[in-house]
């Protein structure tokens, strides 16, 4: 992760595992769009560790300025039937290798 701002962002060329997938995607939101490619790269969370496809934006269009934004990007937790493309989302890649069939998120 490379911090730029305010923002913290993947950098692909600093990575020993991306591989380049390169198709062209492009996914509507509520509030606006992104388009980007497709890339190629292990992810660990904790212990576990899986090689995921995901989207790289490289233009996120929309009503609210995308730098204006408290986040730094969306993890992929959306459902694979509404999945871009086909690509499984990033927490169908991980869900075999947890321990029981339990997500949660801590808000604080």
């Amino acid at each position: 992760m490379t911090l730029s701002g305010t923002h913290r962002y993947y950098k692909h060329n600093k990575s020993s595992t991306y591989k380049e997938n390169g198709t062209n995607v492009q996914i509507n939101y509520a509030t606006g769009s992104m388009s980007g490619f497709l890339s190629e790269d292990v992810l660990k969370l904790g212990n576990i560790c899986s090689t995921v496809t995901f989207a790289e934006a490289t233009s996120v269009p929309g009503v609210i300025d995308a730098f204006s934004l408290k986040f730094d990007g969306i993890f992929g937790l959306g459902l694979e039937d509404t999945s871009v493309g086909g690509v499984m989302p990033v927490f169908y890649s991980i869900m075999d290798k947890l321990p029981q069939p339990i997500f949660s998120v801590y808000l604080n």
